[in-house]
This record gives C-alpha cells, structure tokens and sequence, in this order.
C-alpha cells in the first residue's frame, strides 16, 4: 500500500536532498523544498528557518519569514506544546533542546500564502537514532525512509496508531485532515519533508541500525 492517496493523487512534491554527513551517519542536512499550504504546516525541520545563513531560508523561497504568523513543537515527554512564533515560551523550551529531540522532529508551521518554502535543515537524526516517547510523537518523514514500509521504519516499537496530516487542497477535499497509515504503507518521494502523528505504547527507539553487508554467506550444505 502507497502512503496515503493525497499524496499520489495530486501534484504535491516536496525535494529534500542530502547536502552533509556527520558522526558516521547519525545527521543528516538536507535542502528543503517543499509546497505549502495557506494555514497549518507540518514541516521536518523548519526550526533553521529561525538561524542565519547557511542555514534558513533559501533565496528562491516563496514563503518568506513574514509570512510564518506561528511555529509550535509538540513535546512528547510532557505532551504539550510548545510556542517558538510568536515569542518563544523560553522556559518550556529550553528543557526540550537539552534533550536534543528537536532536531527530528517536524514543527508547525501556520503560514498566510500558499507557495514553496526552501530552506537548509540541521542535521537530522537518522531512523535508528531517533528517539519515541510513550503516547503520541511528531515524526518527520526524511529521504531516508523513501522506499520502505511503515513496520520496517518502527519495527523498534510497538505501534498503536499512526496518522499523516493532510492539508492538501483537491477535488474532494478542502479542510486539513488525518490520514491513517497502516504498516504496509510505503513511504513514496513526494511525502518527504512532512510529518506524521505516531503512537506508541512505550519509549522506543524507531528502527534498528542496518547491517553493513547484509547477512554472512549461508554455510555448506551437508
């Protein structure tokens, strides 16, 4: 099953392409170009829009940081939000960066024009590094999940429930929904840069390392 209809069904692409590696494949950089819509964004991380250059917003974006009215996070470990736009909440989040969780996740974005937003992420935790708190997780849908299945992605953790926000506006749908995503939905190129709503029964990390090489060679038959 591909991941959600909308996103095949429609013109929506969002290219997000590898531009730096550190600690030995733990974060990854991307470049950010990804459609907008007119309201209500999730968007994998947008928390460089709020640094300077190289980081932030790049020169051809059409949504520009006047036009970003409000930017909020959901802390997993307190299950909250959490205000950046307008006038960050410091003391909330001054406890959410020391854990480092904002680096994977994606942040609401409420923005007043529809249009490409470009920009430079931080480094972004790979898969088998990120962290799931028991209840409900924002997680960012990153290039490195293009491909594979829902249950591969979080063989890590025991699932619940798991929804894909869909501000997409079509023939058949005008207002912003959830979307379920099964285990067998794959995670197709035009769903990178978004976010999706996770729950999990327990803290977990979402995906094993991959075996470098794959599994040995079988041994002799008898």
């Amino acid at each position: 099953m591909a991941l959600v209809t909308f996103l095949l069904t429609t013109t929506v692409f969002a290219g997000m392409i590898v531009v730096e590696e550190t600690y030995n494949g733990a974060l990854i950089s991307y470049d950010v170009s990804i459609p907008m819509e007119k309201g209500w964004n999730l968007v994998l991380g947008a928390g460089a829009l709020l640094e300077a250059a190289p980081l932030g917003f790049s020169a051809g974006s059409e949504v520009k940081f006047g036009n970003l009215k409000a930017m909020y996070v959901y802390n997993p470990s307190t299950r909250e939000y959490v205000r950046i736009l307008p006038g960050v909440d410091r003391e909330k989040i001054a406890t959410f960066v020391s854990t480092g969780d904002l680096l994977s996740i994606p942040y609401w974005l409420y923005s007043d024009k529809a249009g490409t937003l470009q920009f430079r992420s931080r480094g972004i935790p790979a898969v088998h590094y990120r962290q799931l708190y028991s209840g409900w997780n924002l997680v960012g849908i990153s290039p490195e999940m293009e491909g594979r299945t829902f249950q591969e992605l979080f063989s890590g953790c025991t699932v619940e429930k798991s929804f894909i926000y869909n501000n997409k506006v079509y023939t058949g749908h005008t207002e912003p929904s959830w979307e379920r995503v099964y285990e067998d939905s794959k995670f197709e190129d035009n769903a990178m840069g978004y976010g999706m709503a996770v729950k999990v029964t327990g803290q977990c990390t979402m995906a094993a390392a991959p075996a470098l090489g794959g599994t040995p060679p079988a041994l002799p038959g008898n």
